[in-house]
Formats: C-alpha cells, sequence, structure tokens
C-alpha cells in the first residue's frame, strides 16, 4: 500500500520562491572589489534570478548543461545559485585557486558551455582558456555598472549595521530601489566570445518561468581538490540539495534562522559554501558576504558593523582574527556562533573564542561528497554536569552524525570497530545527500564500497555517546616500528605550547623504523622563536617516548602552506622533505 501523499518535486527553485513569499525584505549585502558594500533584499534577488534564468536560455543553455562560475563571494554569484538550477541547468562552481592544468581539466571534463567570471580572475582563465573545448560563451562581472545599491562610506549609508525604520516601528518597504546599467565598458581580454553580465541583465525577461523538474536531476557540480591524480566530480540532485538543506536547519545541526546574520567565509566555490546560501534563503536569514578579501582586517570590522551573529570558516581564518583581536584589542560585536570545519582546531583556539569572547565555538564535518555537511558537535544535554576537561575534551571532536547521514568505522578486515572512543578505523558514510559515484570516472569505484557506502579516506573514532573524531586521514598517518601516530592529534597538542602559531605534521621516510614524525611549526608574532625542546617537554605528556619526535625533526618556517580551501598543504611539505 502507498501513502496518499502529493507529488511535490524538491527542487532549488522552491528554496527561492519561499523566500520571495516569506523573507522579501531579508538583506544580502555583499563588499565589492572596490570594498564599497552592496546590499539588497530578498524581493531583489529573486527578481534578478528570474531575469538571470532568462538570460541563460537566451545564452542557448539547455537543461543538463554546465554552466561554471568563476567567482568569489558576492550577491551576483548568489543569483547563479539559484538561478542556474531553476532553469534545469547545472551550476558548476570552479575553484579560483586550483593549478591551471587542473582547472583547465575540470572545464573540458564537466563540459562547461558557459562561464561567469569576475573581472580580477580574468588572467586565470585566460591562462588556460586555448585549452577549453567545450566554452562557447564566457560572461565577465565587473563592478562597473552595478546596481545603485551600494554604500560608498558618506553619511547617507547604513553601515553602522542597524536598519531604516518607519516612525510606527515597522520595518521598510520589502524591496530597496534598484537601478541596473549595463556596463560602459569590458574589460580587456583574450577571452571570446564576450558579454557583460549586467549588460545581459538590462534586457533580460522579466517573464517568470520556473520548469517543473524532476528532483532526482542533476543541480550542482563540485570537484574536490585532487590533492591526488585528477580532481573528481560530485554531482548534486536537486532532492539531495533540498534535503540536505532542511537537515542543516535542524537545531543540533548549523541550526540556525531568521532572527540570525550569518557570515559564510567558506568560499562560495567549494563544497555549496556549506549550505548557507540555500539554508539562508529558506529560513530568513539575513546573510554577508565578504567578497575577496577575508584578512582579519576586513572581517573584523565587517562583523560589527553588520551585526553578525553566526559565521562559518576554516581554522586558519579564524587563529588570524583571533591574533587580530588580541593585538588590536576589541571583541566581535554580537557574533555568538562559529562553524568551524576543514580541518581540526586545536583546543587553546576553541577555549579563547568561549572563554574570552563568549563565542560557540562549533566543530564540524563533511566532504564535497557528502553536500557537505556530515557531522556537527553540539554537545548532549548530559554533558552540561561535565567537568570543563571533559566538556573540552568533547569539544575537539567533530560530533554526532547528521540525521540523513549513516556512518560506519571499520577495520581493515571490514568490521566495525567498538565505539570506545580509541578505536580508529576508517569512516564509510551513506545517505540521500552522499555522492553514490564520481561523474565520469569508472576507475574511481573503489572508493564505493559494493553495499553502497562512502569510503571517505579519513581515520576516526567514536564513543558511547556517537561522537565522532577524526584522527587523520589515511594517508596522513604515520606508522612508525610498526604502530600508528595521528598527525593531527600531534599538531593540536603542539598548536597548544605557549609561542606556537600553527603546525604541520607529516611522516619523513626513516631506515629503522619505517616513518618518523617531522613537525613544521611557526612561532606567534612577537615571539622567541621555536624551540624543540620546550615542544618536545610539552608532547612527552601525550604521546609515548617512541612517537615523538626527534629535536631536528621540530623545523621553524615562516608559513605553513595551504590548499585552495584553506587546509595545509601536506603534500607541500611532503616535497620539501624529499628535496
Amino acid at each position: 500500500m502507498r501513502g496518499l501523499m502529493m507529488d511535490y518535486p524538491l527542487t532549488v527553485g522552491k528554496i527561492i520562491q519561499r523566500a520571495n513569499r516569506v523573507f522579501a525584505d531579508k538583506e544580502v549585502v555583499s563588499i565589492l572589489p572596490s570594498g564599497r558594500k552592496h546590499r539588497y533584499t530578498n524581493a531583489d534577488l529573486y527578481r534578478r534570478t528570474v531575469r538571470l534564468m532568462n538570460v541563460l536560455r537566451r545564452l542557448g543553455v539547455k537543461p543538463g548543461e554546465r554552466v561554471g562560475t568563476f567567482m568569489w563571494n558576492h550577491h551576483r554569484h548568489l543569483e547563479l545559485y539559484f538561478a542556474i538550477p531553476s532553469m534545469g541547468a547545472v551550476t558548476h562552481t570552479l575553484n579560483i585557486r586550483l593549478f591551471p592544468d587542473q582547472l583547465a581539466y575540470i572545464v573540458n571534463h564537466a563540459a562547461d558551455a558557459v562561464i561567469f567570471v569576475d573581472a580580477s580572475l580574468l588572467p586565470a582563465l585566460e591562462a588556460v582558456a586555448p585549452q577549453l573545448k567545450t566554452v562557447r560563451q564566457f560572461v565577465v562581472v565587473t563592478e562597473d555598472g552595478t546596481e545603485d545599491n551600494t554604500e560608498d562610506g558618506t553619511e547617507d549609508g547604513t553601515g553602522d549595521g542597524t536598519e531604516d525604520s518607519t516612525e510606527d516601528g515597522m520595518p521598510p518597504e520589502a524591496t530597496l530601489p534598484e537601478t541596473t546599467l549595463p556596463e560602459t565598458t569590458l574589460p580587456e581580454t583574450t577571452l571570446s566570445p564576450i558579454a557583460g553580465f549586467e549588460a545581459l541583465m538590462a534586457d533580460a525577461d522579466e517573464t517568470e518561468d520556473f520548469p517543473e523538474l524532476d528532483e532526482f536531476s542533476a543541480c550542482g557540480m563540485c570537484y574536490t581538490s585532487g590533492t591526488t591524480g585528477h580532481p573528481k566530480g560530485v554531482v548534486y540532485s536537486h532532492r539531495g540539495i533540498y534535503i540536505h538543506t532542511l537537515m542543516a536547519g535542524m537545531t543540533d545541526m548549523l541550526g540556525f534562522g531568521e532572527r540570525e546574520t550569518v557570515l559564510p567565509v567558506v568560499p562560495m566555490f567549494h563544497a555549496n559554501a556549506w549550505s548557507v546560501p540555500f539554508l539562508a534563503a529558506m529560513v530568513g536569514a539575513k546573510t554577508v558576504y565578504a567578497g575577496q578579501n577575508v584578512s582579519p582586517e576586513a572581517l573584523v570590522p565587517l562583523i560589527r558593523e553588520e551585526g553578525v551573529t553566526f559565521t562559518l570558516g576554516v581554522p586558519t581564518i579564524w587563529n588570524a582574527v583571533l591574533q587580530y583581536l588580541r593585538k588590536e584589542g576589541g571583541g566581535l560585536g554580537e557574533l555568538r556562533t562559529m562553524i568551524v570545519g576543514g580541518s581540526s582546531a586545536p583546543p587553546a583556539m576553541i577555549r579563547a573564542y568561549r572563554e574570552e569572547y563568549g563565542i560557540e565555538f562549533i566543530h564540524a564535518w563533511g566532504m564535497t561528497e557528502t553536500s557537505p555537511l556530515g557531522t556537527v558537535n553540539r554537545l548532549k544535554k548530559k554533558m552540561d554536569h561535565w567537568t570543563p576537561e571533559h566538556r573540552m575534551a568533547a569539544l575537539t571532536r567533530v560530533g554526532i552524525p547528521a540525521p540523513i547521514v549513516e556512518l560506519r568505522i571499520v577495520d581493515d578486515q571490514g568490521q566495525e570497530v567498538p565505539p570506545d572512543g580509541a578505536s580508529p578505523g576508517e569512516l564509510l558514510v551513506r545517505g540521500p545527500a552522499v555522492a553514490s559515484a564520481y561523474y565520469n570516472n569508472p576507475d574511481s569505484a573503489v572508493q564505493f564500497t559494493e553495499d553502497g557506502w562512502f569510503r571517505t579516506g579519513d581515520v576516526a573514532t567514536r564513543d558511547e555517546n556517537a561522537i565522532v573524531q577524526i584522527t587523520d586521514r589515511t594517508k596522513d598517518l604515520i606508522k612508525s616500528g610498526g604502530e600508528w601516530i595521528s598527525s593531527v592529534e600531534m599538531e593540536n597538542a603542539i598548536m597548544a605550547c605557549e609561542g606556537v602559531l600553527e603546525a604541520a605534521v607529516v611522516a619523513r621516510p626513516d631506515l629503522k623504523y619505517d616513518e618518523r614524525p617531522v613537525a613544521f611549526v611557526v612561532p606567534a608574532p612577537g615571539g622567541k622563536g621555536v624551540d624543540p625542546a620546550r615542544i618536545i617537554e610539552s608532547l612527552s605528556g601525550q604521546f609515548a617516548k617512541w612517537q615523538l619526535p626527534a629535536p631536528e625533526d621540530i623545523r621553524q618556517i615562516d608559513q605553513i602552506p595551504k590548499t585552495s580551501v584553506g587546509k595545509f598543504d601536506k603534500k607541500v611539505l611532503r616535497a620539501r622533505l624529499e628535496g
């Protein structure tokens, strides 16, 4: 017997339609390349999404075709996030920090038909344009021609974070005036054929045409960062994104709602910006996009001025912000919640934000392949009564599985390890928003089990409270004398040492022990440099003697190389050892 519920497709277009119907007056704020603020409402976003859908049709984009975005975080990128899938095409967010050969590979592999590119990123795309086989149109986004909803810092702006209101206390009109001007000039470029974003929008049809789409059809594409071999393409379905968005909004997941002002520092080109564009539209949160400058000098004033209450990003960003606050003084205004993922944050950073600034610092874990949320670390009620040390230990973990994610942790024989918080194994996941295969890549089938689980490549433990801890990537574990050493645990322990800003641990070959740990350490600003003896003494309380690095294997460097998404780039450090 089947249930008697309506056949209602779960599609991305439904999300932006809801934002317009229910939260038309909520703001979207962007920082433009010049530093000016642009702000408009969800109603404006919706109208421009409709027009942009018709621009895509006029460019000949057909359902199922891939449309690339090579852009920073801003409102026009957000418009593409909704317009492309809503008319039936597939949004392919291109990582702006990939090496040229990788960029050319993924454009060709995905067969992008049209690419939208920020003017500041033209050189990177021009460098690979002769290799691109499928692109028939480039569209350039410039600040010239920006609709007249910007602030230049004069007394007419509203950059102090306050909102205009009428005398009776009611909010302003649902829409802000919009005067869209075509670009008078486009930057010189070797890309061809070329068109200007606002010139196309100025002539666009405003007829609303949201086709009824199959919820299982593709709506987005994102490629893995390609640390080994070619990047691999993950294809998102409308249904997967919609269900993932509902899940992300749950109280014990991301859990932000209409009352929040959200700043996603995570790039929009990476893993759906952790679901923020979709969730903010669905629940009506005010959203702030920082543009291309995410330095502490830019982020801290923005957080204060716009009354940001909720933010998301990788630990390297928040470490830099913490150092800035300690140097310059002051706090982070109304900010209450910080979701951190991509890599593990050291306990010292968690403690500083929670105790010194009153910010709930929450670990999460996910991957491009999981849309991306897999776990979030909202501590359970019974943990309120734990000792501070016990609670801090729990806060360093990545949390409980998301409601739509099943996970298993298995040993080398494929048997589940006990949930004792100590037994490590490989993390496997499955669910309605987890990839079932990579796009056009039969060789990658080994990353999926015969019974349908995705092999994450992460080594993890799970305790009796179902809290997961990622102890390492399988390729980053250090095997010394037949025993394993977790590079992540050692990094966190080193970063807890006084005078240390960052640390990354990798393996070096060793004739006697197979591998030994090498720690690359960045000293904190104003410090006296790295003291290997003091670091080893600190580690000795947490690691066995055989696990400790030799003094000569603790190496001071000025900066740890980062990947395109802000993680420590250990392959560069390994290459340095080999050189």
